[in-house]
């Protein structure tokens, strides 16, 4: 299942119109950082990423995820709710808190917005993962 962390609710993004742009040298440094065995890199130009990454656990892939060419999309595509929940709080750490933020599952109209006191335990109810 993909995921997709967006800057407005999905039902508004005709009408949404932000500012909000993702600068993907910081956001690759700042992963980097968080997790120093992360594999990122930058996609052919037809991609519609700019920034490519996959998190690893125990040498295999815990998150594979991307900046998408509008510099406000990150899509996520994890192995398993921690890996989700995990990524998905830290995303929103490094976003400034004013900055609205929304989790989607690929697909879906509804979403879970994301504020500095979201729960892996409410990601794990909006997505519906078990463990």
């Amino acid at each position: 299942m993909v995921y997709f962390i967006l800057p407005h609710r999905p039902k508004s993004w005709e009408k949404a119109k932000s500012q909000f742009s993702i600068a993907p040298d910081e956001y690759e440094h700042q992963l980097m950082e968080q997790w120093p065995t992360a594999k990122a890199y930058r996609p052919p130009p037809d991609s519609p990423y700019l920034l490519r990454w996959e998190i690893l656990e125990g040498g295999r892939p815990a998150v594979v995820g991307g900046i998408q060419k509008d510099l406000q999309t990150v899509s996520v595509e994890p192995s398993d709710r921690e890996a989700l929940a995990h990524f998905v709080i830290w995303h929103r750490t490094i976003i400034a808190s004013e900055q609205e933020l929304h989790l989607v599952s690929e697909g879906m109209w509804e979403s879970l917005e994301l504020v500095e006191s979201t729960t892996e335990e409410e990601i794990f109810r909006f997505t519906g993962l078990t463990a």
